[in-house]
């Protein structure tokens, strides 16, 4: 494979076995090429990209960091979900827009550390939203449409979790593709 297959550690492809084994699907034998190749798309940017199950911590959904510069972490249900939902669009989407997101939060454009004050809460929610912004125009290409569905890929793979958000989710990313 090349400098990208270290980035797939034994961790990772237990996770996937057992993922796979829950869901009583078969993993495709060129799994490790289909994960490398799918960081393959971001070779442009300067930093590294690589799957961490330690960056899983248990939860079961698809998550990245950028808190060390240059380099995100991708977690092991994100490998997942590359490696067993290869043919749907919706998810390489929101796993590119994740990235973008995650691209953005390098660039360092807001950086003010407080999650005390009312004043450092408004800040990192506006660097929140940058970045998903960000994430749109890096991952996708500034397409709403595509955004659209990438954002509710992201929240069907919540499930539970973000119950009490997506209330009005579903209408608010409807008029988010009309402006």
């Amino acid at each position: 494979m090349d400098l990208y297959s270290n980035c797939i550690s034994i961790p990772i492809k237990v996770y996937i076995y057992i993922d796979a084994k829950k869901r009583r699907v078969i993993i495709p034998k060129d799994y490790l090429t289909i994960l490398v190749n799918e960081l393959k798309r971001f070779a442009n940017w300067k930093g590294k990209i690589r799957y961490s199950w330690f960056w899983s911590a248990g939860v079961h959904v698809p998550n990245a960091s950028a808190t060390i510069p240059g380099l995100i972490l991708v977690n092991a249900e994100w490998a997942t979900k590359i490696v067993l939902n290869q043919d749907n669009p919706h998810m390489h989407d929101a796993f590119a827009m994740t990235i973008g997101h995650e691209m953005t939060h390098q660039e360092k454009d807001f950086y003010y550390f407080d999650l005390f004050t009312a004043d450092g809460k408004f800040v990192n929610w506006v660097d929140e939203v940058h970045a998903d912004f960000g994430g749109v125009q890096k991952g996708l290409d500034s397409s709403r449409s595509r955004a659209l569905f990438a954002m509710k890929y992201k929240l069907s793979c919540k499930k539970k979790k973000d119950k009490d958000t997506r209330r009005d989710v579903d209408k608010q990313l409807d008029e988010f593709t009309k402006l």
